[in-house]
């Protein structure tokens, strides 16, 4: 044995019996294998944090851009509709996407609220 090992069970004898001290002994090195596990754990999880909001900022930006290109298309179809003096709900594709617009919207502000 060490001797600061020696000296450390050599007061530990002192104050409680042997068994107790082997349990002590025993319970320290169960309890640092628990606390090196979940700080491991905890150092994944955030990672893998790291990684999701990284992916939801790059899949929100994506969203924003694609929502304005839909939207324009959206405006422009109901001008030329109005100008033709058409109901722009009977132009095919466009109700859809009139409600994908708005449902992915609405993702947007859940998403950037999130970020």
């Amino acid at each position: 044995m060490k001797p600061i090992t020696q000296k450390f069970f050599a007061e530990l004898n002192k104050r409680r019996p042997s068994k107790i001290n082997l349990s002590l002994v025993d319970d320290l090195r169960l309890k640092e294998q628990d606390v090196l596990v979940f700080s491991n754990n905890v150092t994944i999880s955030i990672e893998k944090i790291r990684e999701f909001k990284n992916s939801l900022e790059v899949d929100l930006e994506d969203l924003s851009s694609n929502l304005n290109s839909l939207k324009d298309l959206l405006t422009d179809t109901e001008q030329v509709a109005n100008d033709l003096g058409l109901n722009v709900n009977e132009i095919p594709n466009f109700l859809e996407a009139s409600e994908t617009y708005n449902k992915a919207e609405e993702q947007l502000r859940k998403g950037n609220n999130e970020n």
